[in-house]
């Protein structure tokens, strides 16, 4: 189905009802945690790694439930300026910084992602974006 055919209240909530039903799911082997941010972000991390979840790393086989993805942050948050924040394979690619040492603007796009080994994430439920073929899909 084409993203745009939801509005984005109701993607958020479908987004937000799916990764409420892994919270149930995985009560037992994972913790849930709101963001440090000011934002509507929500994390499902493996219980006792609550540690790793930085601006710098995040915990492998965690979930990330939001609707920004891929940007570099602030190098006072972080000081490596090439990291690339919540970086998420299948949302469009990281935009460039306006000013060095400054924040990029994120990639807007609502879904639930998990973290895999290979340190990104990769989305399980919502909006997706091909790269290829450069066309969003909402699954």
């Amino acid at each position: 189905m084409n993203t745009y055919t939801k509005n984005v209240r109701v993607k958020k909530e479908e987004c937000l009802a799916y990764f409420m039903d892994l919270v149930k799911k995985l009560a037992d082997t994972h913790e849930l945690i709101s963001s440090c941010n000011k934002d509507t972000t929500l994390y499902l991390i493996p219980k006792g790694t609550i540690d790793q979840l930085t601006y710098t790393s995040k915990p492998v086989d965690s979930y990330r439930f939001s609707d920004h993805w891929n940007w570099y942050a602030n190098v006072n948050k972080c000081p490596n300026e090439h990291y690339v924040q919540c970086y998420n394979v299948d949302m469009p690619r990281v935009k460039p910084r306006a000013e060095a040492g400054k924040p990029s603007k994120p990639v807007f796009g609502i879904c639930v992602a998990h973290f895999g080994d290979d340190m990104k994430y990769h989305h399980v439920f919502g909006e997706k974006f091909d790269r290829k073929t450069k066309v969003w899909s909402y699954e």
